[in-house]
């Protein structure tokens, strides 16, 4: 067993312990229907706006969205990191946060579903509702599952990818049925914490290798990257120094539009603004959700921007999605 398996298996363990631990502690506060679903609407602050990053912000834009964008666009990926705080976070916590948390309060909505039916008296709309996002919700989750479980088997190579899928499902169900809305929120506050330190550790250690050479180093070696494949990279108009994304300036927008206001709608996201406490809480959280979503977004897409000079330019087996937890194993 490697150091790298050891550490994982530690912080694993310790990760589910602490999972567990919450669940138990949440579960005398969800009792209740309105507790078990939106946690009394008495979520505080800083919970609701971790909740909504981390949500935001899984296992998927590390793994497949920064891995990707970062390997194909470069430095001008970080602009998608940046629009997906403001745009996607910001924009929606000023636009849906305080009207969205009013409305279903007075029509006691505990749900998106739900709420479509009180608000247009039409159950045909809650059913359609509930179809919907039983319908997307699937792959959009199965995503998640496959990207968390991409990563733990590139620390694990012989185990399949589907077992680590099946222990995340099994931790995840224990917390969420035994705490509800308040350990799951509970849970993201702890794993937003985890992503925050994680970034910066990572940043660091990438930035301290010695194929980036720190910031003053990063555009330097990656224009000399650009310049000795000048021939490989003009063939897909690839232009990794150009902080404006260059031949990808139209995708680079399209995908920010794409990535910041497709979550508008999504009810995970706006299920959080049902349980936070008060208007001063949405206050903070903004501020709280939109800082952390920039660190977090710009951090994933920098990591991502240094992925061709880390491992060489050769792309690792198993495509763009093992492009950062490859880069992970090598700093």
């Amino acid at each position: 067993m490697t150091n790298a398996q050891l550490y994982t298996i530690i912080a694993l363990c310790v990760y589910a312990v602490a999972m567990a631990l919450i669940g138990c502690i949440s579960y005398g506060k969800s009792r209740t229907l309105d507790g078990f679903l939106i946690g009394g609407r008495n979520i505080g602050a800083w919970v609701t706006a971790f909740a909504y990053g981390t949500t935001y912000f899984s296992a998927v834009v590390f793994v497949g969205y920064a891995g990707q964008h970062g390997w194909n666009i470069g430095l001008g990926s970080i602009w998608i990191g940046i629009g997906n705080a403001v745009l996607g976070c910001l924009l929606s916590w000023i636009l849906f946060a305080n009207k969205t948390r009013k409305m279903t309060k007075k029509l006691q909505a505990k749900t998106m579903p739900e709420y479509f039916e009180k608000r247009y008296a039409s159950k045909g709309m809650k059913i359609l509702a509930a179809v919907i996002i039983f319908i997307f919700l699937v792959p959009y989750s199965a995503a998640v599952y496959k990207g968390l479980g991409s990563l733990f088997s590139v620390v694990f190579p012989g185990v399949e990818t589907w077992v680590w899928m099946l222990m995340i499902a099994c931790l995840t169900a224990v917390y969420l049925v035994a705490g509800g809305y308040i350990a799951t929120a509970y849970t993201d506050l702890v794993q937003g914490i985890i992503m925050i330190v994680g970034v910066v550790c990572l940043i660091a250690a990438i930035l301290g290798h010695e194929s980036v050479g720190g910031l003053s180093g990063l555009m330097t070696n990656l224009a000399a990257y650009q310049e000795a494949n000048s021939e490989e990279l003009a063939k897909t108009g690839i232009q990794l120094t150009s902080i404006f994304g260059g031949s990808s300036f139209k995708f680079l927008c399209f995908n920010i539009m794409l990535t910041s206001f497709g979550t508008w709608g999504l009810p995970q996201m706006i299920g959080k603004f049902y349980a936070i406490k008060d208007t001063a809480a949405i206050k903070r959280g903004t501020i709280i959700s939109t800082i952390f979503c920039l660190i977090i977004g710009c951090g994933a897409y920098l990591i991502g921007s240094t992925s061709r000079l880390i491992l060489g330019g050769v792309l690792p087996e198993g495509g763009v999605d093992s492009v950062i937890p490859t880069v992970l194993m090598q700093v």
